[in-house]
């Protein structure tokens, strides 16, 4: 039970009390998977000034990596799992569960105290996500079955005009 709210009974003249812990937050920040690139052999820069024989500038050295011998630049360090370049996984978490309601309104019609009880919230919840997942799902379907249609038709497209 979270806190006492000034809202006040109309029935009974007691203060509602607010049912329903606050929604928490599931599902943690997504973690980035391979590190973002570092850069590898530092770019060249001018090494000495005139040189005094031949009153040539001195060439502009670029310093390569000892393992590649590639000219330095930034490399994407690869996740060793999957392969891919570094980058956020997993959406942020969402808040989940609305604040809980103020019960203690006095049914009408029975004369007894409201009282929604959390684990009816939640089950309420649970059956609201597999609704949507459900949808989803459908969803997918029919997406899938219109690919199909479509690719069935082009191919009878083709057949008709005579191309290959």
């Amino acid at each position: 039970m979270a806190e006492v709210t000034e809202k006040k009974d109309t029935m009974s003249g007691k203060k509602g009390r607010v049912t329903g812990k606050k929604g928490r937050v599931i599902g943690k920040k997504g973690r980035v998977i391979g590190k973002k690139g570092r850069v590898t052999g530092k770019k060249g820069r001018v090494t000495g000034k005139k040189d005094r024989m031949t009153e040539q500038n001195r060439i502009t050295e670029c310093q390569k990596t000892g393992m590649t011998g590639k000219e330095g630049g930034v490399t994407g360090k690869e996740d060793r799992m999957t392969g891919k370049e570094g980058r956020v996984t997993g959406k942020e978490g969402k808040v989940t569960g609305k604040e809980g309601r103020v019960t203690g309104n006095e049914s009408r019609l029975t004369g007894k105290k409201g009282g929604l009880t959390e684990k009816k919230d939640r089950l309420a919840e649970k059956k609201g996500r597999l609704a949507e997942k459900k949808g989803r799902l459908a969803e997918k379907k029919d997406r899938l079955a219109e690919n199909e249609v479509r690719i069935t038709g082009m191919k009878s497209v083709e057949s008709l005009t005579g191309m290959t």
